[in-house]
């Protein structure tokens, strides 16, 4: 479904909750939702926060492909 701006998220999503403050959350490799432990004042820091963690994902995926380790570590940093 797309946003009232006709955009969508290529990773994750984010929304808004009834006291103003916003949460952002991705789909594991599981297929289970994984969300920010916080919520964020502004919408632009959600976005961050998926932006960040999108880019920690697929450095995590490149340096397992350029290791030769098939198997990444889900979750990062773990």
């Amino acid at each position: 479904m797309a946003s009232k701006k006709g955009r969508r998220r290529r990773f994750g999503a984010v929304r808004q909750y009834r006291p103003g403050r916003w949460t952002a959350s991705y789909l594991g490799p599981d297929g289970e939702r994984i969300r920010a432990e916080e919520t964020f004042a502004t919408r632009k820091d959600a976005e961050i926060w998926l932006s960040q963690v999108e880019a920690d994902l697929s450095g995590e995926l490149m340096v397992r492909l350029w290791c030769g380790t098939r198997s990444p570590v889900w979750p990062p940093g773990r």
